[in-house]
């Protein structure tokens, strides 16, 4: 699979700078000859891979480049893992009956464990074939297949025992069948007073295992667990205008999404009180939305910002080397 198998530029780079250093180690002037000569030339050679246009400075379209293939080589290293992990017949694709299973108690995971559960697969596998890819894998804003949400009420009923009887038998430190009060507020068992006096449904002053079970079941009954919005917030909210309007923007989507695609297009910011110009400076990689993807721009550019110290929108050399562990590559 090429993307598995291309090297990035940002994992060869060291090798780069230790061949280059290699070469210019004669006995003439080029030597280096102290660690502090060695540092030096190391944000050199990184400060000119990334100076794309080699201008002798760094402008904010390729910082925000560099740190967005430094973030996808770390994404590419632990999809690379992940593969390892859980690939048990080496074709470099991890299909569903690769991923252990959880179900039994206790899990003993292997020696190289697969972390990723059924859930996660079945969210990540877009073209619902059962298999992951490396590239669906690396995918982004994969909104997940309702059979994800599919589990049988037998299954979930099973697990839900197990949670609920493992649970209690950690509040009931005297092993007597039944909980007081005191046990139940306990750090390790943290079930509220309210949910005890619920709970306790002959009033006797002590839960039972079957009193919680009961109490949980008829929560359930009442709000079902696929019935919760992504957007909790529907009512009207006032944000303070001294609030960035980024921050204002995404805190209004649940109210201003009218297509429930979890982002803003342009008419839907209008219509919940942003201007245009608002619109457009946020929507920072000019998709026609605002979402997730911008606010991690954002986050990007207050990065560059602050390493930019005379504010004149680009990165010189000085102000590269003082923070130069920004850029250097994940191993």
């Amino acid at each position: 699979m090429n993307s598995t198998k291309t090297v990035s530029m940002l994992a060869i780079l060291t090798l780069m700078v230790g061949c280059s250093t290699q070469h210019k180690a004669t006995p003439k002037t080029n030597t280096l000859t102290s660690l502090s000569d060695v540092n030096k030339h190391i944000s050199k050679t990184l400060f000119n891979y990334v100076d794309k246009d080699n201008d002798a400075k760094i402008s904010q379209d390729e910082f925000i480049a560099y740190i967005n293939e430094k973030s996808r080589l770390q994404e590419l290293k632990q999809v690379q893992s992940m593969i390892a992990s859980c690939d048990k017949n080496g074709d470099q694709q991890i299909t569903l009956d690769e991923i252990p299973k959880r179900d039994v108690v206790p899990y003993v995971p292997t020696e190289k464990p697969c972390y990723l559960s059924k859930y996660e697969f079945l969210a990540k596998d877009s073209n619902h074939d059962n298999i992951l890819t490396a590239e669906e894998l690396l995918a982004k804003n994969i909104i997940p297949s309702p059979r994800v949400e599919e589990v049988s009420s037998e299954e979930r009923a099973k697990r839900q025992e197990v949670y609920l009887k493992k649970h209690y038998e950690i509040c009931d430190k005297n092993s007597d069948g039944k909980l007081t009060l005191i046990e139940a507020s306990s750090q390790k068992c943290r079930i509220p007073s309210e949910t005890f006096t619920q709970a306790d449904s002959n009033q006797d002053n002590f839960l039972t295992l079957a009193e919680i079970k009961k109490n949980t079941e008829e929560l359930e009954n009442k709000t079902p667990p696929l019935a919760i919005s992504p957007y909790p917030i529907t009512h009207p909210i006032e944000l303070p205008s001294s609030m960035p309007v980024e921050i204002r923007m995404i805190i209004k989507t649940s109210q201003c999404d009218s297509d429930k695609d979890r982002k803003l297009n342009q008419t839907e910011a209008l219509s919940c009180g942003f201007t245009k110009k608002e619109f457009q400076e946020n929507d920072l990689n000019h998709d026609g939305f605002f979402d997730q993807e911008d606010m991690k721009i954002l986050q990007v550019v207050r990065q560059f910002q602050h390493i930019d110290q005379n504010h004149d929108g680009y990165l010189n050399m000085d102000e590269f080397q003082k923070r130069d562990r920004v850029f250097q590559p994940s191993y």
